[in-house]
C-alpha cells in the first residue's frame, strides 16, 4: 500500500522551505514538489501541516495553504490508484514522478511539432483554469486569465483584419509597430489597455521561450515595449468622506447600503473584490483589528478599524453576517455609487480628463462626482493616509503593495497637496530665530 507524507525540504531552513510530497510503496519512494512553501517554525511536523491555531496571526493563510496540500495528496492518490485501476499494476517510480509532475508543476508537456503561437495561448490559459502560478505556488488571481484572454482576442483580430498569419516567428518589431497602430488607431483603445496587451504577449513568448517552443527574442528590443500613460484618477479628501457619511440616506437602503459598503472600503484601503466580500471571522472587534487574505495576491493584511469604519460595522452588527451591508455587483454599485455622489455640494467641482485616441490628445471636463466608482476607495485610503503624515511603508503593509512604484501609482496628490504636506513637516524647522 502506497503511503503519501508531506516533508519539508529543509527542516532547518531560517525561511521559506519547499513542501514535499514522498510517496513510498513496494520498496520504491519518489518526492514531487507540491508548488507550496512553508517557514520551519510554522510546520506543525506531526499533522504534516502548517499551524492553524487560533492564536497564530497567519492562520487564515495557512488554512488556505493547507487546502492546497490536501488537494495535491489527493490528487496524487487518485493518479495513483487510475493508473493502477488502467494498467493493472502499479507504476514505477519514473512513471508515477511523470504524471505527478505534469499534474502539479503547471507546465505539462507541449509537442513542438503542432504547437503554434495561438495553440500555446490557449493551452496557457487552461493551465490557469485549474492550476497554480509557478512563481508563487499558488492559483491564479481571477482576472489573469481574462487578461490573457483578451491578449490572444486582440491578435486573433488583427491577423483577420491584416490577413497575416501570427505565430512565434511573425513576433518581430515591425509586427510590434503595425499591431501597436492596429489596436490605437483602428480599434481606438487608449494607452494604457494597450500597453497591457503588449506587456502580456511579452509575457506568453517569454514563457514560450522558457519551454524551447520559439527561440524568438525580438519582443526583449528595448523599441518593443509596453506604453503607459499617467492617468487622471481622482480620490476623495477627508471632509468629502466625512461629508458623504453625514449624508442622510435612511430612506433609501440601496443607495445607503452602497454608501456605507463604499466608505469601509475608503477606511480599509481594500480592493471592492475585498471590501464586498468581508467574512465575519476577519474582523476582530476587541482588538481593532482586521486579517484579511486579499483575493488578487492571496496576502494576509492586518488593517486598523478606523472611527467610520467601526462605525459601519457597529451599524450592521448583528443585521448581517460579517457586520457589513450586502454588495451587488460592481456595475450596480458604480451605479448607485454616483447617484450617492452627485447629492454632494463637495464633489460638484470641475475636473480635466486628458488621454490619447487615435494618437491624439483628448481632453473632456467632468463634475468630481463623475468619477467616483469602486476603484476611489482604495486612493483615497492611499493618499489620505500619506497626507496625514503616515510613512508610506506602514501603508504598504495595509494595501500589500510589495514596491513603491506599484504603490505610488494609487496616490493622486496634486502639486499644491504636496507642497502643503512639506509645508507641515518643514515649516518649524526652517522658522526664522527671533
Amino acid at each position: 500500500m502506497a503511503r503519501f507524507n508531506l516533508n519539508l525540504r529543509n527542516a532547518n531552513a531560517g525561511g521559506e522551505t519547499p513542501i514535499h510530497l514522498v510517496i513510498r510503496w513496494d520498496n520504491q519512494r519518489i518526492v514531487v514538489n507540491t508548488g507550496q512553501t512553508a517557514n520551519p517554525k510554522q510546520w506543525d511536523k506531526q499533522a504534516q501541516r502548517l499551524d492553524t491555531a487560533t492564536n497564530n496571526p497567519k492562520r487564515l493563510v495557512n488554512r488556505q495553504v493547507n487546502a492546497l496540500l490536501s488537494g495535491r495528496v489527493a490528487e496524487a492518490e487518485r493518479l495513483f490508484t487510475e493508473f493502477q485501476t488502467i494498467h493493472k499494476r502499479k507504476p514505477n517510480g519514473e512513471e508515477l514522478l511523470s504524471i505527478l509532475n505534469e499534474a502539479f508543476c503547471n507546465k505539462p508537456a507541449i509537442s513542438k511539432d503542432k504547437t503554434g503561437l495561438f495553440d500555446f495561448m490557449e493551452s496557457l490559459l487552461n493551465e490557469m483554469a485549474t492550476g497554480l502560478n509557478p512563481k508563487t505556488g499558488k492559483p491564479y488571481a481571477r482576472q489573469t486569465p481574462n487578461t490573457y484572454r483578451q491578449c490572444l482576442t486582440q491578435l486573433r483580430d488583427y491577423g483577420q483584419s491584416k490577413r497575416k498569419r501570427i505565430d512565434f516567428d511573425t513576433i518581430t518589431l515591425d509586427f510590434y509597430m503595425s499591431f501597436y497602430d492596429y489596436l490605437i488607431n483602428k480599434k481606438g483603445f487608449r494607452l494604457n489597455y494597450v500597453g497591457k496587451i503588449i506587456k502580456t504577449l511579452k509575457t506568453f513568448m517569454n514563457e514560450a521561450i522558457e519551454r524551447n517552443l520559439t527561440n524568438n527574442i525580438a519582443h526583449k528590443g528595448r523599441r518593443f515595449t509596453a506604453p503607459r500613460e499617467k492617468v487622471s484618477n481622482i480620490y476623495l479628501t477627508r471632509d468629502e468622506l466625512t461629508a458623504m457619511y453625514k449624508l442622510d440616506l435612511s430612506k433609501e437602503p440601496r443607495l445607503e447600503h452602497v454608501r456605507d459598503l463604499f466608505l469601509f472600503g475608503c477606511f480599509t484601503g481594500l480592493r471592492f473584490s475585498d471590501y464586498s466580500k468581508v467574512k465575519p471571522e476577519y474582523i476582530d472587534f476587541k482588538g481593532g483589528i482586521i486579517d484579511i487574505p486579499t483575493q488578487k495576491t492571496d496576502e494576509l493584511v492586518s488593517i486598523p478599524i478606523l472611527p467610520i469604519a467601526k462605525a459601519i460595522l457597529t451599524k450592521y452588527r448583528g443585521k448581517t453576517a460579517n457586520s457589513l451591508p450586502d454588495s451587488i455587483s460592481n456595475q450596480k454599485f458604480n451605479k448607485y455609487l454616483k447617484e450617492v455622489a452627485v447629492r454632494l455640494p463637495e464633489l460638484q467641482n470641475i475636473i480635466t480628463d486628458e488621454y490619447f485616441i487615435h494618437g491624439k490628445k483628448i481632453s473632456r471636463s467632468f463634475h468630481k462626482w463623475q468619477k467616483v466608482s469602486t476603484h476611489t476607495a482604495r486612493r483615497s485610503f492611499a493618499t489620505n493616509m500619506i497626507l496625514e503624515g503616515v510613512p508610506s511603508q506602514m501603508v504598504m503593509k495595509i494595501t500589500g503593495h510589495r514596491t513603491e512604484s506599484a504603490f505610488q501609482t494609487y496616490l493622486k496628490m496634486s502639486p499644491r497637496d504636496n507642497a502643503k504636506l512639506l509645508l507641515q513637516g518643514w515649516e518649524q524647522k526652517f522658522a526664522i530665530n527671533q
